[in-house]
């Protein structure tokens, strides 16, 4: 029993041997297969001469010469777009057709309108100018400014002068009035006389302010009444006699306007008959101070004095009187005048605006936008449902016969490596194969503080469209060099531009192959190949690009097609 678990024992340790030398074998093997897929796997191209090409590129949009805007002079909305991009148009086609609608510049000046004569009408109600005065302002009769300048001076000559008038029979007051006080005082007492005429003096005042007071409403009211009274009397004999209707707004407004007359008449007869009661009574107080001072020539001197002093009184307050009423004069007429003015900017306003109406009316563009000229519609400003703008393009038309423009922008380097009338040749050219391209201008770059310029560049060809991208390449100096490779096999890092170069090392397992850095000096480079030189023979592998990041010294592996 114990001689079969050892035998058990031997053959587990021989199987455990054999698998281990097995394994160690595949790796043995196996082991360049299995490093080479931890490695980078690159692809390479000979370091060799070869032509470099000086060639500028660059993209830009294609720009019309001229072209031609089409723009809606009013705001419509759009019913149907007749053409596409691109189409070609005869002067006189149809572009879009619209809705049969009023243009809300027309709808919006016929409500500025409608606002400017409910304003107008409102401001001639508040006004107070007559009827006859509304007429002459209509009619463009409203006055000048030197018409009005001229009223206004007179009305200051008139202040002036009341003013001076007032000035001098308060002088003349002072001056009785500083005589009395030097005389000595009287035996004869004539207070209660003095008095009873101040108080009756105050009483005229009174009445006769009451009476201007009422004067303006008296004449504003009388003017009312005559002015409709003339026009019902008109509309009476224009019915033969026949009186209006009791509801007829023409006879509703004489009535009224006779009421207001019959009522103002009978307040103005009633302040009237109440001044000259007044005037009565200082007559008669008058009359019974100067009995009184009759009585005596006692200092008469005084007495004298006195009485002139009573009228000099009376004359300066009528004085005082005529001076408030032509400064008030003045101020009615001043008030006047800037009502004209008003009312004549407003209605001005107006006739302005139905100006404005009708010229909008007469353009009204109809229910169609055409082309104004021949060409293609290289773009279009609005689809069906939206609504034209003044301010905006409806569309843009390339006119007939117009050439097409495009431009880049380029480093100063880059603009010294071409010149005006160089080689331009076209991205795609196979599909663009109609379009020319010609170098015109090499301008500076306002936007750059670097000195850079812009290549422009003139183009000819039927599948030109403006808004379109192309690619230009221009330059034609050519020039051979020792050592070139392509773009992407040169590297740059802090101590300048580099190659990785392939060194291959033999081993039992077969080649290895590692990566080298190589400093260049790089001398010129087109689209595709950079020229350098190098401390190498020529010939050298070079790697363009790797599966992932690869520095020198480390082993790499070559793709299928470099084996």
């Amino acid at each position: 029993m114990a001689d079969l678990d050892k035998s058990k024992k031997r053959e587990i340790i021989k199987n455990v041997a054999i698998v281990f030398l097995a394994v160690m074998l595949v790796l043995t093997f196996f082991s360049n297969t299995i490093m080479n897929y931890s490695l980078a796997e690159v692809s390479t191209s000979y370091v060799q001469g070869g032509n470099i090409m000086t060639r500028v590129t660059g993209s830009g949009t294609v720009t019309s010469v001229d072209p031609y805007s089409v723009v809606a002079e009013q705001s419509r909305k759009i019913k149907s777009v007749a053409v596409r991009v691109e189409d070609e148009v005869e002067k006189g086609d149809v572009i879009y057709y619209l809705e049969d609608t009023e243009s809300d510049e027309l709808k919006q000046a016929k409500s500025d309108l409608a606002d400017l004569i409910s304003g107008y009408e409102k401001a001639v109600i508040e006004s107070g100018l007559s009827a006859g005065q509304i007429s002459q302002i209509e009619s463009g009769g409203s006055g000048t400014l030197a018409s009005f300048m001229s009223e206004l001076d007179g009305k200051d000559k008139g202040v002036a002068d009341a003013k001076k008038a007032y000035d001098e029979a308060q002088a003349k007051v002072d001056e009785i009035q500083k005589q009395i006080d030097l005389c000595k005082d009287s035996s004869v007492d004539t207070s209660k006389e003095k008095k009873k005429v101040k108080e009756a003096q105050k009483k005229v005042d009174e009445a006769e302010k009451a009476l201007s007071e009422i004067v303006t409403e008296f004449t504003v009211k009388e003017n009312a009444y005559n002015q409709a009274k003339e026009i019902y009397e008109k509309l009476l004999e224009a019915n033969n006699g026949s009186d209006l209707a009791d509801d007829d707004q023409v006879k509703i407004d004489y009535k009224n306007a006779e009421a207001a007359y019959n009522e103002i008449f009978a307040k103005y007869t009633e302040k009237e008959t109440a001044l000259n009661s007044a005037k009565s009574a200082l007559s008669k107080a008058q009359d019974a101070l100067d009995n009184k001072k009759a009585q005596t020539s006692t200092n008469s001197t005084k007495e004298n004095l006195e009485s002139q002093l009573v009228v000099a009184e009376f004359d300066r307050d009528r004085a005082k009187e005529k001076y408030e009423e032509i400064t008030a004069g003045k101020e009615d007429v001043l008030n006047e005048i800037l009502a004209k003015i008003a009312i004549a900017d407003s209605y001005a306003k107006i006739t302005e605006k139905r100006q404005e109406v009708k010229d909008i009316e007469d353009a009204d563009i109809g229910g169609e936008i055409v082309a104004p000229v021949s060409g293609t519609i290289t773009s279009l400003g609005y689809v069906a449902g939206e609504t034209t703008s003044p301010d905006e393009e409806a569309a843009v038309i390339q006119i007939a016969g117009k050439g097409f423009t495009l431009s880049y922008p380029v480093t100063r380097t880059q603009a010294q490596k071409v010149k005006v009338g160089d080689e331009v040749t076209i991205g795609d050219g196979w599909w663009y194969s109609d379009i020319k391209a010609n170098l015109v201008a090499i301008q500076p770059d306002r936007n750059s503080a670097n000195g850079d310029k812009i290549l422009e560049f003139e183009l000819q060809g039927d599948s030109l469209v403006a808004g379109q991208t192309l690619s230009l390449s221009v330059g034609q100096k050519s020039s051979y060099y020792d050592f070139v490779v392509p773009n992407n096999a040169v590297k740059e890092d802090a101590n300048g531009k580099f190659i990785l170069i392939i060194n291959s090392k033999n081993t039992p397992f077969g080649s290895r192959y590692i990566a080298k850095r190589c400093d260049i000096q790089v001398l010129e480079s087109d689209d595709m190949y950079t020229a350098f030189t190098a401390d190498l023979y020529g010939y050298e592998y070079v790697i363009t690009t790797a599966s992932k990041p690869v520095k020198s010294g480390d082993q790499v592996r070559l793709t299928s097609e470099a084996n």
